[in-house]
């Protein structure tokens, strides 16, 4: 045992498992096993994790939910990070920060105790605060930034506060996905709205996306970016008559053509050449290479 592995598991022993893998912590369960998995209770242990993991040039990831990622088969020789304990929400005036691994529904409804509305439409998205700020995650036009304030990072070294102004993001994408850090936390600014309004506005939203993403198998949400503003991937996909096309165990969803989903043990193997498959198939025909909106972890 090295002194990595001392450490880890001497100074951070209660919340680090070993043995786990990517198929227990994603919603696609897929990926291969995990040589550290670790879950901080505060933010102050996530960052001296990742100190640790700096300091001795060990591999790290942090996960929230696992709601967007596609994990590699092979298995991961460092250490996942799960921020799912890290779920606070504090409501002040027309303001709630929550920290990283706080699930976006949770931040909704504690927005809503306080009258507080402006991120209703992202109830029903299966992904915490940290994942949805880092990707700039959105549904139904709207995003993340919309409502940001600040965000509270650790860049490795010390925690800092970045205004939204100072942060660089554009749609699906913001700077903290090429960042040797990470995101402990998010500021909103909300308006003022009766109780009954916001309670409207979330069974909408609840109803719309049951409509649109009736989906019963294991998924990781929209595989791919809009190639342009009006049009959707999935209508691209849709268009080709890909629905319930299959590699190994995982199809094209016949509800929604803009999800892969996992129906019996797929492989990261089997997502990888359906997603070329898709690509392939939708170049050919419209001359548009579609982007990738879940993360790859190789």
């Amino acid at each position: 045992m090295n002194s990595f592995e001392n450490t880890l598991l001497n100074k951070f022993k209660k919340i680090t498992t070993q043995d786990k893998n990517f198929k227990e912590i994603t919603t696609f369960k897929i990926g291969g096993d995990i040589k550290y998995l670790v879950y901080p209770n505060t933010t102050k242990e996530l960052c001296g994790v990742i100190k640790l993991c700096l300091k001795h040039k060990v591999r790290w990831v942090v996960l929230g939910n696992g709601s967007n990622v596609l994990a590699s088969d092979d298995f991961f020789e460092g250490v996942v990070i799960c921020t799912k304990n890290l779920k606070n929400v504090k409501v002040k005036k027309n303001c709630a920060f929550a920290e990283c691994g706080a699930m976006l529904f949770w931040l909704v409804l504690k927005a809503k105790e306080k009258n507080l509305s402006g991120l209703e439409w992202a109830v029903g998205i299966p992904g915490t605060v940290g994942g949805a700020v880092v990707m700039n995650a959105g549904a139904f036009e709207k995003e993340i930034f919309e409502n940001l304030n600040y965000v509270l990072v650790f860049d490795g070294k010390r925690v800092k506060k970045l205004k939204k102004k100072n942060i660089k993001y554009s749609y699906r994408h913001t700077q903290f996905q090429n960042f040797e850090g990470v995101v402990l936390g998010a500021s909103f600014f909300l308006l003022q709205k009766s109780s009954d309004e916001i309670e409207e506005k979330i069974e909408f939203f609840v109803q719309k996306r049951k409509n649109m993403q009736n989906i019963c198998y294991p998924n990781a949400g929209s595989v791919f970016k809009k190639p342009q503003k009006d049009l959707s991937a999935s209508a691209l996909i849709d268009m080709l008559g890909l629905k319930g096309t299959q590699i190994g165990g995982a199809m094209i969803s016949k509800s929604h053509a803009g999800f892969i989903v996992n129906t019996n043990n797929a492989t990261c193997k089997d997502v990888q050449k359906l997603i070329d498959f898709i690509l392939e198939k939708v170049y050919n025909m419209f001359n548009i290479i579609l982007e990738l909106e879940i993360v790859y972890i190789k």
